[in-house]
């Protein structure tokens, strides 16, 4: 079986032994919608794409005792790359792989629920570390354009550095820029505590 997932439905393909597609349809893309059309099935092998579903994807169709081949997008793509986006014609694509040569997929093997939560941490900390620093660069390019300088400062001190440093025509102005940097500073600092904890 060809399983191409999307965001709200996903459509499958299912192949006879003799190659002959038998099914073709859509399932919506949730625990609930994959545990109706998936857990009575008798063991099946079925071919999904690496992409944003995936992971928990392959996960509940595995507790199911299905064998789930998580093809290699990059790999995948090369083989029958086309302008042409087609759901149905997908899956069909990664059921023929998946029946002929599961070699060709490049499969690839998703980290563990608690693998990814953990790696979650990390990421959700860079996306604060990246807001916060576009949010000084503002502070400091508002500041500029005005004539003034804010002071040198690290990221993690610069709400409480640069509070009283910001020019009288635009304290009202950056005083919720210097409150969200304040706030962001501490949720990394919280970050931080968990990954060492987890470290």
């Amino acid at each position: 079986m060809g399983l191409d997932l999307g965001d709200r439905w996903s459509r499958y393909c299912v192949l006879a032994r003799s190659g002959e597609i038998v099914e073709e349809e859509r399932v919506r893309t949730s625990a609930a919608g994959l545990e109706a059309r998936f857990a009575a099935l008798p063991a099946t092998r079925i071919v999904i794409e690496a992409g944003a579903h995936s992971p928990w994807v392959s996960r509940q169709l595995a507790g199911y005792g299905h064998e789930v081949l998580v093809a290699n997008a990059r790999k995948v793509r090369l083989i029958w790359e086309t302008d042409r986006k087609n759901d149905r014609l997908d899956a069909r694509i990664l059921a023929r792989l998946g029946r002929v040569d599961a070699s060709l997929l490049a499969p690839i093997q998703h980290r563990s629920a608690e693998a990814q939560a953990d790696l979650a941490l990390v990421r959700g900390r860079d996306a604060l570390v990246a807001a916060r620093t576009q949010l000084i660069n503002a502070a400091r390019g508002l500041v500029k354009a005005m004539g003034g300088r804010l002071p040198k400062s690290t990221s993690a001190a610069f709400a409480n550095k640069t509070a009283g440093a910001v020019p009288q025509p635009l304290q009202a102005s950056l005083a919720p820029l210097v409150k969200s940097i304040r706030s962001l500073s501490e949720q990394i600092d919280r970050y931080d505590r968990r990954i060492e904890h987890l470290a």
